[in-house]
């Protein structure tokens, strides 16, 4: 699969991307106004396989 560089500037408190040329990855936290969610990883490839 490759390195997959950290993508400052796409990144921000609650998430953080990372990417290569055929692939992108984020990990990410979202809040509710009542109580936290878990961590969530989404993730990205140019021919469908991850």
């Amino acid at each position: 699969m490759g390195e997959l560089p950290p993508v400052p500037e796409a990144s921000g408190p609650g998430q953080r991307w990372w990417r290569s040329a055929e692939r992108a990855v984020c990990v990410f936290q979202a809040w509710t106004g009542r109580r936290p969610r878990p961590t969530a990883v989404l993730a990205w490839s140019r021919d469908g396989r991850v």
